[in-house]
């Protein structure tokens, strides 16, 4: 029952907080001793949230995944802004990767 207040409490979008989440992986990889060159990020969007978003850092390159609750059309939107802002960035020469 607690579980059921929850979603019921924080599943309104103007309530809802999105889930985002930031692995950074600072050690090479390997799968049967080949080396690692690319993560494709898989995330699923747990009831009574609007959004989720995370974020794999492997080496140089980041990738991120967005995950939308697609009753909120407005969402649709959201990875074209984040790469909008991204280019933004880099065209004011500011950088996005993270400090280590």
């Amino acid at each position: 029952m607690p579980h059921q207040l929850a979603i019921l409490l924080l599943g309104s979008p103007s309530r809802a907080l999105p889930i985002v989440s930031n692995l950074t992986l600072r050690h090479p990889l390997a799968v049967l001793g080949a080396e690692v060159v690319r993560l494709d990020p898989l995330m699923c969007l747990p009831e009574g949230f609007p959004f989720a978003v995370l974020i794999i850092t492997h080496g140089e390159t980041s990738v991120a995944c967005f995950v939308t609750d697609s009753s909120l059309p407005c969402l649709s939107t959201l990875p074209r802004r984040w790469h909008d802002a991204l280019k933004d960035l880099q065209m004011t020469g500011h950088s996005a990767a993270p400090n280590r």
